[in-house]
């Protein structure tokens, strides 16, 4: 993930709660009542927070749906929140180290300046509407849909230190396989995406 200056001033704010909220209450200790703030920096035409859904593709091909009968893997689903493609592209990396490695074509259409290969090396770069506040002591987890794994791309996982931080961060896939296309789309159960989920700074005891 990287980190990028904060705009002069939020202009709405949306308060985030979920499962993932509840969770970090239990693990801290401190009882109910935190939140998520959501700061929009400017106007997140396509790119809602919404809820991670139970659903996934390859869960609802197993034979009789007997991957949703995996209690941990439903969970894990539905841990955190998600925003969607803001439009379907392709990004085709041929190998090489610079930005323009990378071609990321919009089918004809507009180009969205949201989406790009900012950083080169095969990755591809989302920038967010938001910029996200959480309790003390609570950290954001950013990574890609839990259990929803896409062939030729890898989303990379980074922790963003949401309670003092004054600055938006960035979403980013890496593309895996030189001279091989691949396709976001905009359906429910496509690579959306971001998953937020709440991390506990408290050590872990073992």
């Amino acid at each position: 993930m990287t980190e990028q200056n904060s705009a002069r001033g939020p202009e709405t704010q949306h308060s985030v709660h979920g499962q993932s909220a509840a969770h970090a209450d239990a693990g801290t200790g401190s009882g109910c009542g935190k939140e998520i703030t959501a700061y929009e920096i400017y106007k997140p035409a396509d790119m809602p927070l919404l809820p991670a859904p139970i659903e996934r593709e390859w869960m609802e091909q197993t034979q009789s749906r007997f991957a949703y009968r995996c209690l941990p893997l439903t969970i894990a689903n539905q841990a955190g929140w998600v925003i969607p493609n803001p439009t379907s592209f392709t990004a085709c990396w041929s190998g090489g180290p610079l930005p323009e490695d990378t071609k990321v074509s919009f089918g004809g259409g507009k180009p969205d300046l949201r989406i790009s290969s900012l950083f080169g090396h095969g990755t591809i770069t989302f920038n967010l509407p938001y910029l996200i506040r959480t309790p003390p002591d609570i950290n954001l987890w950013v990574k890609g849909p839990t259990n929803q794994p896409k062939h030729g791309i890898q989303a990379l996982e980074g922790i963003v230190e949401t309670d003092w931080t004054a600055a938006t961060f960035t979403m980013n896939w890496k593309l895996t396989c030189p001279n091989e296309p691949v396709h976001f789309n905009l359906q429910l159960n496509s690579i959306r995406r971001l998953i937020l989920a709440l991390l506990d700074n408290e050590p872990l005891l073992v």
